[in-house]
């Protein structure tokens, strides 16, 4: 991971924990249908569904944090939102972590524009920027000493960040065990291109909550209806993009990141409200 200017070590580490789960939501594609036909692109992105799915995120044990991602469509482009927020036990204290990611696309699948935040302990780092056609990337990054000068970068060809390959995943064939893919992608903690070979390991099925209820005798939302959801295990060797579950419309059903973090695919009560209820009862019991 190369090093940006006002990080500390924690912030750094931080900072690849949730840059690992932002490439985690998705990271399945076809490399011919992100370098296709034009026309086989823009046929497929009618087939774009919009939705929001909820994760709660643990750290060993510990409910730590809630994350969300979103894909809205619209008649001119498609906005896939990603959302995290987590307190994290790094280097022996709490420290809270947040990122979120916004991505414009055109309904013909082209990479608009997009915007990368995340917030730490240490100097908060913004990465906007804007497509020029289909091979440069126009962007500035931003730290807590200001933001930087915009730099053009060649990608080569069309080009995926990683929150953007769960919409490529969503149009591809179905996932076959053993089957391994090239997937070209924005690797943001290095702010580079990269060709990611992702390999694909294991076929299961996963039980997951699809609906919440409030237990008013605990206080706690707790499991009202859950469903099944089959799901691909995927394995890289690139730190641009993270293993983890994905479904057949490329959406994340469980992953494990750096420093023992783990997203699991849950209803919104389970992934926020609790974590947020764990969060006042430990301040009450502080005081």
């Amino acid at each position: 991971m190369s090093r940006v200017p006002g990080f500390s070590r924690r912030g750094a580490l931080g900072a690849f924990v949730v840059l690992a789960w932002l490439a985690g939501l998705g990271l399945l594609a076809r490399r011919e249908l992100v370098r296709g036909p034009v026309e086989r692109l823009a046929e497929a992105a009618s087939r774009v569904n919009p939705g929001v799915v909820f994760y709660e995120v643990l750290q060993g044990e510990k409910h730590v944090g809630y994350a969300s991602s979103t894909i809205d469509t619209a008649r001119s482009e498609i906005q896939v939102r990603d959302v995290f927020v987590a307190d994290l036990t790094i280097g022996g204290g709490v420290h809270r972590a947040s990122a979120q990611s916004s991505v414009s696309l055109s309904r013909r699948l082209a990479l608009k524009s997009f915007e990368l935040s995340f917030v730490s302990d240490s100097a908060p780092i913004r990465v906007t920027g804007t497509a020029e056609g289909d091979s440069v990337i126009v962007y500035t990054l931003s730290t807590g000493e200001g933001p930087g000068e915009p730099q053009r970068l060649r990608t080569g060809g069309p080009i995926l960040l990683p929150t953007l390959v769960p919409l490529a995943v969503a149009l591809g064939e179905r996932p076959k065990v053993g089957s391994k893919l090239t997937v070209p992608v924005f690797d943001p903690t290095a702010m580079a291109p990269r060709n990611v070979e992702i390999s694909i390991t294991a076929e299961s099925l996963f039980t997951v909550s699809d609906s919440a209820q409030l237990d008013s005798t605990g206080g706690r939302w707790v499991v009202a209806k859950r469903d099944t959801v089959r799901a691909w295990k995927l394995a890289t060797e690139s730190r641009a993009v993270s293993a983890g579950w994905v479904d057949e419309q490329g959406r994340l059903v469980e992953s494990a990141q750096a420093g023992g973090i783990v997203l699991r695919r849950t209803a919104y009560e389970l992934a926020f409200e609790n974590w947020r209820i764990d969060r006042a009862n430990g301040a009450a019991g502080r005081r």
